[in-house]
């Protein structure tokens, strides 16, 4: 049932990126639009979300993670709700947390991105994890797309370089 969502959310992506490329804009470049709407609260759109230093670790074994910065310039909260990619048999959504003094890993259902903040993905804290990836698909010097599907601002296809942690 999962693997059926992830290929929904592909189709849709796909979609989303023949849009997009009819605009001449990428998700990665598009801008705020300089007049939000005549309500107080313009609902989040992918022009509200600005995707910075993004990239896909080199895998040491089965898994990985990807890392960024997405800032929301809009004035509403939003959530980054999942992650599809066509290199991993599963993508999840990551925190660490302290259990009884020991920091672990968890999966959560959703990360937040307040209005005018942003939310950083790092090596520690949170992060995209993949799991049973490709590793051909994944090596250094590479790119892979990534689509980022968000509460309100809907789907986003990012473009990562694969590189090592250094």
């Amino acid at each position: 049932m999962r693997s059926l969502r992830y290929v929904l959310i592909l189709l849709v992506a796909l979609g989303v990126g023949t849009y997009y490329s009819s605009l001449q804009k990428t998700p990665e470049t598009a801008s705020v639009p300089e007049k939000a709407s005549d309500s107080k609260e313009a609902i989040p759109t992918a022009a509200y979300m600005q995707i910075e230093s993004a990239m896909v670790r080199v895998p040491a074994g089965p898994n990985t993670a990807a890392y960024m910065k997405i800032t929301n310039t809009s004035q509403v909260d939003d959530k980054l709700l999942s992650v599809a990619c066509v290199f991993a048999g599963t993508v999840e959504l990551h925190d660490h947390i302290n259990e009884d003094g020991i920091m672990k890993m968890r999966r959560v259902d959703a990360l937040e991105i307040p209005a005018g903040g942003s939310l950083m993905l790092t090596p520690g804290g949170k992060h995209i994890m993949f799991f049973n990836v490709l590793k051909d698909a994944l090596q250094d010097g590479k790119t892979v797309t990534l689509t980022l599907e968000f509460a309100k601002a809907g789907m986003i296809e990012v473009q990562c370089p694969v590189k090592p942690i250094t």
